[in-house]
């Protein structure tokens, strides 16, 4: 409290001079460097309130789990096209990471999983067979690098 009563002490005798001065530049000047002041004098004081981060954890126990969001999303499959694409895009990102591929590449030249997924039939049943393969080539791709 005591900064901004001398704060606003330095920035009266330029309000006087700016009120009371006879050329104009001398007064716009007068005015900006007690604009200035008081502007410093509004920083300094205001109090800004941040709010609690909250713990990572507890955002995790708000949301859906991710397993959660992917059995939604594979009943949600059953039903509508754009489930079933989005399912699609999930396993292709999983293929981009595993072999370090574009995902156009890998959507360009389709593998096993990615064909019997497209398949027609029963969804449910190209994605168990799907999956197979995924697992399959997941542990080949890791006996690669062991």
């Amino acid at each position: 409290m005591l900064r901004f009563r001398s704060l606003w002490v330095l920035a009266v005798p330029f309000l006087i001079v700016a009120g009371v001065a006879g050329s104009y530049p001398l007064r716009w000047l007068s005015v900006l460097i007690a604009s200035l002041i008081l502007l410093t004098a509004f920083l300094v004081e205001a109090e800004v309130y941040y709010g609690e981060r909250k713990k990572k954890k507890e955002f995790v126990q708000i949301g859906k789990s991710e397993f959660q969001r992917l059995t939604d999303l594979v009943k949600l499959a059953k039903k509508g096209k754009t489930a079933q694409n989005l399912i699609e895009n999930k396993i292709v990102e999983i293929y981009a990471l595993a072999e370090e591929k574009s995902l156009q590449d890998i959507r360009k030249s389709p593998n096993r999983a990615l064909e019997v997924l497209r398949s027609e039939g029963d969804f449910l049943q190209n994605l168990e067979k799907a999956l197979d393969f995924i697992e399959e080539d997941l542990k080949r791709i890791r006996g690669e690098f062991e």
